[in-house]
């Protein structure tokens, strides 16, 4: 086939970050490029020539023939690639375990309600349970759907306390408790204090509150996106399809108290006017959309990543987030611009265990309820630099770095980027905004940028320093639509970033 010729060609011509990937091997030996779906191909085609069948085209870059151009690197941003190419090695030594399958169809108990999707017997939503670790050490699954009536959600609870992962793991369903709503996916938490919350979708997000996990109320305090998820994907050029998902796909409690949700975007299989090419479900490329809240009532808009149907937003370590998703990680320090990808792909959520191991359940919605533990290291401040960048065009990385970053050989290591800790005040705003920044890090004359969703530069300017320490400067919006925005910072090789929501 022609892509068994891709790694020859690529190392006699134009090697860049695509002929690297292109000349990788799945594990089967199969070459990369056999991993990306016939949707990546015709998107390519698509932005690129107005020609869903030029993959040839296309290709030609993968293989070095023609050298990559911004407009080639943000087809290959919309359409997907860089979730899936991931030119990284995040140094993470990890220790993953298959404990089983805890709870299967067949478990028994989950009797009733077969689904219009074909999925045997059981619970309505078997896959993906909101897992809580409780004070006596069991663990409580919460689960979307219930063997006794539709619409209710069922608990089960662990006969005993896990706390290694050599533990013996059994099921017991619990008591009837009244939480009459469908959960959201892993949408249920313990607080430090002692209450509970959880997030359901019944007539889109709403939250509930108990004192024992078992006795629900639900909040008298809306949720709020601002702005709108529909709002957002008409910035980002996204479809509004017919049966859009407008609930978080799964929520994160950070280590400051505040909450991240993650929205899937794509067009469901049953939502396509055609058979989905791929059969997972979805047409690439999907997307998520990010949204970051304080108090996990009014949510604010922070990012989107482009090529996954779903992944997980953790703390990593102090100030730093990782969006964990089936192939890759990637970092980031506002929750608004996000690294390249980085392998191996590790999980940190779930619940952590006294052993230093964290339990994830997974998916497996036809058959059973499978569960992993992992234990991961990783040095984050070890970073090399050129790791840090944003996943934009002027941050490609070159040839030279890949093959020495990620060979664990050539290029030194470097230290991680400094905070230039940017403000950005009122958010959102109207007719103007004020700019704050330390002109200590990003010296005495940095770039001031006002930036679209889709990476294009609106405004920009070199403002002057006046004076030591802070800086203040004014942008002008009167120019700009509505809509969501970002304002970018650099100077002294440092860069930084923060979302901006623009008021009609």
């Amino acid at each position: 086939m022609a892509s068994s010729n891709v790694v020859v060609r690529a190392q006699a011509n134009q090697e860049n970050l695509f002929t690297h990937l292109a000349a990788q091997e799945l594990e089967d030996g199969r070459p990369w490029l056999d991993a990306l779906s016939g949707d990546f191909w015709e998107c390519m085609g698509q932005r690129l020539f107005s020609d869903i069948h030029a993959r040839a085209e296309v290709e030609s870059v993968f293989r070095g023939d023609s050298a990559p151009d911004e407009a080639f690197f943000d087809a290959g941003w919309y359409c997907g690639l860089f979730t899936l190419a991931a030119p990284w090695d995040s140094g993470a030594v990890v220790d993953e375990r298959d404990l089983g399958a805890p709870i299967r169809y067949d478990t028994p108990g989950i009797t009733a309600l077969n689904q219009m999707s074909g999925r045997p017997a059981g619970i309505e939503q078997i896959a993906d349970p909101s897992a809580v670790r409780l004070p006596d050490g069991r663990v409580a699954l919460y689960f979307a759907g219930d063997h006794r009536v539709a619409f209710q959600s069922a608990r089960w609870v662990s006969k005993e306390p896990v706390n290694a992962v050599t533990d013996p793991i059994s099921f017991d369903i619990e008591a009837d408790y009244n939480l009459p709503t469908r959960l959201l996916w892993r949408q249920m938490f313990l607080l430090p204090d002692g209450r509970w919350r959880a997030f359901g979708n019944m007539d889109g997000i709403r939250s509930w509150e108990s004192e024992d996990g078992l006795d629900w109320v639900e909040s008298t305090t809306p949720q709020v996106l601002l702005p709108a998820p529909s709002e957002v994907r008409n910035q980002l050029g996204l479809p509004q399809n017919a049966l859009q998902f407008n609930s978080f796909l799964n929520i994160t409690r950070l280590d400051d108290g505040s909450w991240v949700g993650v929205m899937p975007h794509y067009s469901e299989a049953m939502d396509s006017v055609a058979p989905d090419p791929n059969g997972n479900g979805y047409n690439d490329p999907p997307f998520v959309l990010i949204y970051h809240s304080e108090d996990g009532f009014t949510w604010h808009y922070r990012s989107v990543l482009i090529g996954t149907a779903e992944g997980f937003v953790t703390d990593l370590s102090s100030g730093i987030y990782m969006f964990t998703m089936s192939d890759a990680v990637f970092f980031s320090r506002d929750l608004a611009a996000w690294t390249f990808g980085h392998r191996p792909h590790f999980h940190t959520y779930g619940i952590p265990l006294p052993d230093g191991y964290t339990l994830h359940f997974g998916t497996d919605s036809e058959v059973r309820l499978p569960l992993q533990a992992f234990r991961a290291t990783i040095d984050a401040a070890s970073l090399p630099d050129a790791q840090w960048r944003t996943m934009a065009w002027e941050n490609i990385p070159s040839i030279e770095e890949l093959r020495g970053l990620t060979s664990g050989a050539g290029a030194p290591s470097q230290p991680v980027l400094r905070p230039i800790s940017i403000e950005v005040w009122p958010n959102p705003a109207s007719h103007a905004l004020t700019v704050s920044w330390d002109a200590r890090l990003v010296g005495p004359r940095p770039t001031l940028q006002l930036i679209d969703t889709l990476g294009r530069v609106l405004w920009e300017e070199r403002p002057e320093t006046t004076g030591a320490g802070r800086q203040h400067y004014t942008v002008p919006l009167d120019n700009h639509v509505g809509g969501v925005f970002f304002v970018r910072i650099r100077g002294n090789g440092l860069s930084e970033t923060r979302p901006l929501v623009r008021l009609e």
